[in-house]
């Protein structure tokens, strides 16, 4: 070909290719490991989110089961407060009812011991009424049976007085009793209630 053929242009010639709009898309492998690489990731992510909420499930069974528990507690303490209660309350009436069975118990041994220097009082009075007297006079007296005085309660009435006065002198001629302080040892026996006070006060000086 000569120079003057190469300035030729070959306008018969198909145009040179331009590049399309095709060409410049991603290649279909790259894609395609795009997209497995998304649901992987979603699959990733709903396993997450999968856990999570085993996990929200555990802690709320657990948080429910710790209330659970806490309420039980407190009913076995409010159980076990009640019936410390009732069993302090008994022991408070068994205390209280043995302080009464224990005061009652004195009282009765109070009682006993008056009566047992009572009676004392009057086997003393009789051996010395005995000792005194001769054999004749004992059998006189064993006969014949001496009235004992009413109980003096200390009212303060002048014709009560009397009479237990009247009463007691019969009663210490009938046992011939001449000491004086034998009649009030006597008399006191024969004493009740204020009088009985009034004759210990006496006895006491």
């Amino acid at each position: 070909m000569s120079s003057s053929d190469a300035g030729v242009v070959d306008v018969g010639g198909d145009p040179p290719k331009q590049p399309s709009k095709r060409s410049k898309s991603k290649d279909p492998q790259r894609i395609t490991r795009d997209s497995a690489s998304l649901e992987d990731r979603l699959v990733l992510l709903e396993d997450i989110i999968a856990k999570m909420g085993e996990r929200y499930t555990e802690m709320t069974d657990t948080f429910k089961s710790f209330n659970e528990d806490v309420h039980s507690m407190e009913e076995s303490v409010a159980i076990a407060m009640t019936t410390f209660r009732i069993e302090l309350e008994k022991l408070q009436g068994n205390m209280t009812r043995r302080d009464e069975e224990r005061k009652k118990l004195i009282e009765e041994l109070v009682a006993r011991v008056d009566e047992v220097d009572d009676l004392r009082t009057r086997v003393t009075i009789l051996e010395k009424v005995v000792a005194r007297g001769h054999e004749p006079q004992r059998e006189s007296v064993s006969k014949v049976r001496v009235p004992e005085p009413q109980n003096f309660r200390g009212t303060r009435d002048e014709n009560e007085i009397d009479n237990f006065l009247w009463h007691m002198e019969r009663y210490f001629k009938a046992l011939r009793l001449d000491d004086e302080e034998e009649k009030v040892q006597a008399a006191s026996i024969y004493l009740a209630d204020d009088a009985m006070l009034w004759g210990e006060a006496c006895c006491q000086r």
